[in-house]
């Protein structure tokens, strides 16, 4: 998909809030189910089954059965359940094709495999008012034949059933059919450099992702995708566990994308490890990101910078934001709970490591953060700062909050949410703990602005008490069981 610079902005805000409107901010709405539970309010003709009420079941074991004897479409409706739910374990029979039409969204909350040659269709949004589809932790869908076949939205995607099927270089939509194990391969460069596809992960874990790239300068990650005009829809829908990605100096560093212009990266994750040298950028899932949308982001990674380091952030190194026509570059209902460090002269934060520009809301950080001598380091960001060309937004911080310890070596700027910050930044109701961080100065938010706005000390116990003023409890939730009685994301809950 090709967009003119002047289209970038509409297309990728219209993506951002369509995912507001819809899994980021509603709750759940009446859906048709596809569960064990008897079928009710249904009517099923000729291989189509339409939901007749508000909440309306339709029976897995029924639907095999159909599967069995031909293709068959589960519709939605407007004036009925809007929203599609599979809450059973579904395994389609007779190689035929399942289409699910929502008027709304889809929602994957169990697995679905396709043992034979036979397809999926999926089709969101019908009704044009935000829908999506995703998938709730451990649901996926696997592809298991030779010759099965996948179409989501009109895109007809290439499906990927080993690592090495990325670089098929002529098709423009990729999905995983099955987790990957990367085992025993050690990569010495970033294997994927992509001119513009999406990538679904389909709620698959590609594990064990090893790259050792030492030299200077370059990309190391798995992917690396920039280009000024072509926007990428997306990467998404995909876990990276116990990655290694290893990197030397004046290189941008991360698991998931090295560097990214213009994208939309949501419903991702990583754990492991990843390292850099002097001058690098380094982030857990992104090492840069330049005006894209980052949502349903989560890292449990162990990131560090050595000295010299430029920007270490336990989601992303650096990302940047503009304002022509509209604003671009948002993080959202995003967090990082693992450790992120680094040396001398590095902006460390949890989440970012220098935001310029970009928008970063409803995210939080629970690991330490800690930075080397003449560091910046902040709970949620090392450093906010403005493009000295004006060309970038004043960058902003709001509705989110760190827990993490925040330390530093001599002549470090420490602040509870922000290291180093510029003095028009729009910040508003974000948080730190003064008990946990090790800034229990109520006025040290950011560690070069006093009392800088919008940054507000609150005690352990009054972040595990209730949610924080200006939290919206459509995205945020409490429960003293989850998340050690923090607040979590709705649309992106810790691991149970």
């Amino acid at each position: 998909m090709q967009f003119s610079v002047s289209h970038r902005a509409a297309f990728l805000l219209g993506c951002f809030f369509a995912c507001m409107a819809s899994f980021c901010t509603q709750p759940a709405q009446a859906a048709l189910s596809i569960s064990t539970g008897k079928t009710s309010h249904m009517t099923c003709s000729n291989g189509v089954c339409q939901a007749t009420a508000y909440d309306a079941v339709l029976n897995v074991g029924s639907l095999k059965k159909m599967l069995k004897q031909s293709d068959v479409i589960v519709e939605s409706e407007a004036h009925t359940a809007q929203d599609i739910e599979l809450d059973a374990a579904l395994v389609s029979k007779g190689g035929n094709t399942l289409t699910f039409d929502a008027y709304s969204s889809l929602i994957f909350n169990k697995p679905f495999t396709v043992p034979g040659d036979g397809g999926l269709t999926i089709n969101t949004n019908q009704g044009k008012q935000g829908g999506d589809y995703r998938f709730a932790q451990g649901a996926y869908v696997k592809f298991e034949g030779n010759n099965d076949h996948l179409v989501i939205n009109g895109n007809t995607f290439y499906l990927v059933k080993k690592f090495e099927d990325l670089k098929h270089r002529r098709v423009a939509f990729f999905a995983l059919a099955n987790d990957l194990d990367l085992s025993g391969h050690i990569y010495k460069k970033t294997p994927f450099d992509h001119p513009g596809e999406t990538l679904e992960g389909l709620g698959h874990t590609i594990s064990n992702f090893t790259l050792t790239a030492t030299g200077s300068g370059g990309t190391v990650a798995m992917y690396k995708i920039a280009s000024g005009d072509i926007t990428y829809y997306a990467i998404r829908d995909i876990a990276l566990t116990s990655v290694n990605i290893t990197g030397g100096d004046n290189q941008i560093i991360a698991a998931l994308v090295g560097q990214v212009s213009n994208a939309i990266i949501e419903n991702v994750s990583v754990t492991g490890t990843i390292s850099g040298g002097s001058g690098s950028t380094i982030g857990g899932v992104v090492g840069t990101d330049m005006f894209g949308v980052i949502q349903n982001a989560s890292s449990a990674a162990t990131v560090t910078g050595g000295d010299g380091a430029k920007n270490v952030g336990g989601l992303v190194g650096y990302f940047a934001g503009e304002c022509d026509a509209q604003c671009l570059g948002q993080l959202s209902s995003s967090f990082s709970v693992g450790p992120v460090s680094g040396g001398a002269g590095a902006s460390v934060g949890g989440v970012i490591g220098e935001n310029s520009g970009a928008q970063i809301l409803n995210s939080y950080a629970l690991g330490p953060v800690g930075g080397g001598s003449n560091s910046f380091v902040g709970g949620l960001a090392g450093t906010q700062s403005v493009d000295p060309n004006g060309d970038n937004a004043p960058p902003s911080m709001s509705t989110s909050y760190s827990t993490a310890t925040v330390t530093g070596g001599s002549g470090a700027t420490l602040g509870g949410v922000i290291g180093r910050d510029v003095s028009n930044a729009t910040n508003a109701s974000s948080y730190w703990d003064l008990d946990t961080s090790d800034i229990s100065n109520p006025a040290q938010g950011a560690g070069n602005i006093a009392n800088d706005p919008g940054l507000i000390g609150l005690s352990d116990a009054q972040l595990q008490s209730g949610l924080p003023s200006g939290f919206n409890p459509n995205i945020w939730v409490q429960s003293e069981s989850i998340n050690n009685g923090y607040p979590y994301l709705i649309a992106n809950p810790p691991p149970q």
